[in-house]
């Protein structure tokens, strides 16, 4: 039991590396596309809302579309800045979190083999987000308000090479530190 305590690097931790970058740009679709179906949802349920027919008795159409529902719209609004602080909150943390690992350098061609798997599955997810926001039709009007997010995943191949290319130095360069501050892991 004492042998598997302060271990140094393994292949466990380039995988988890690489897997959290496919998965950051799998949930940033994902966040993107649900708040743009979100957001187009709650518009069409206020227009719906604010021409309903009402009476002096209820007045649906005001209190019901511009009171609640179109409260909610503006603040529903405020997700495509939240999705973009979550993608780059997520891009910033995988930095943090691979300089705090350390890895032998023979790791290295094994981490450069699933950068480029991670790479080329980053294309195909920014090539799909590309026909959907480009078609236009109600998910691509949607997307076009989200121009950070869709900045991110449109450019999403070239972030994670240079997150892969940062990660490998992060990861790989041993960082010599004062003898007061103590090791890093």
């Amino acid at each position: 039991m004492n042998n598997q305590i302060n271990k140094k690097g393994g292949l466990l931790n380039i995988a988890n590396v690489i897997s959290l970058m496919v998965v950051i740009s799998i949930v940033a679709l994902i966040v993107v596309f649900i708040s743009a179906v979100w957001i187009y949802g709650f518009g069409e349920i206020t227009t719906a809302i604010k021409s309903a027919d009402s009476t002096a008795e209820s007045n649906l159409s005001y209190y019901g579309g511009e009171v609640i529902f179109g409260n909610l719209n503006l603040g529903f609004r405020q997700l495509t800045w939240i999705t973009y602080g979550l993608i780059f909150g997520t891009i910033l943390g995988m930095f943090i979190g691979m300089f705090t690992i350390r890895e032998h350098p023979g790791f290295f061609a094994i981490y450069s083999v699933f950068s480029i798997v991670a790479i080329i599955f980053s294309i195909f997810i920014s090539r799909t987000y590309e026909t959907l926001y480009s078609e236009g039709g109600i998910l691509g009007s949607s997307l076009a308000i989200f121009k950070g997010s869709s900045w991110i995943l449109l450019y999403l191949p070239i972030w994670i090479t240079s997150l892969v290319f940062i990660g490998g130095i992060l990861m790989f360069v041993i960082w010599n530190r004062d003898s007061e501050q103590g090791d890093i892991v």
